[in-house]
């Protein structure tokens, strides 16, 4: 699996896809995300001009990184062994690193908060060309 892409949500790594255990439903790929954000526009001269913006987006799911719920009571639960490594082992920690949080990464314990729905950040730099400074907008009266 090194270095290939895997689309994590046919895996349902906290149990979505096991029926009778209690486990939610798999969740949407494709979600609303509400934009907030401000920018500033600098005109350097005729033919250019410097922008900054940044750009908040809540959103109205915990999934964007997979991690919404709880752990699966058991590992076996996991039906597929990608499932299992990225739904349970490759987050597990056994308190053997040093300044880690063990207790946090039991079965049927909190893998991610439920309650708090993800935001995440766009930010960017722009440098526009003007392509034609000669042509002029009409006034308005």
């Amino acid at each position: 699996m090194k270095g290939q892409y895997v689309a994590l949500q046919p895996l349902g790594t906290e149990g979505q896809n096991v029926s009778g255990k209690g486990y939610d439903k798999p969740y949407k790929r494709g979600q609303i995300a509400i934009p907030f954000g401000a920018g500033v526009r600098y005109k350097l001269d005729r033919h250019f001009d410097l922008g900054f913006e940044i750009g908040w987006r809540k959103t109205f799911t915990d999934y964007i990184d997979d991690v919404g719920g709880d752990y699966v009571q058991d590992r076996a639960d996991l039906k597929s062994p990608a499932a299992q490594y990225f739904g349970y082992d490759i987050t597990r920690n056994d308190g053997a690193q040093l300044g880690t949080f063990g207790e946090y990464n039991q079965a049927g314990e909190i893998r991610g908060h439920s309650n708090e729905k993800d935001w995440y950040i766009v930010t960017g730099i722009t440098l526009n060309y003007i392509l034609a400074p000669k042509i002029k907008s009409p006034k308005f009266r």
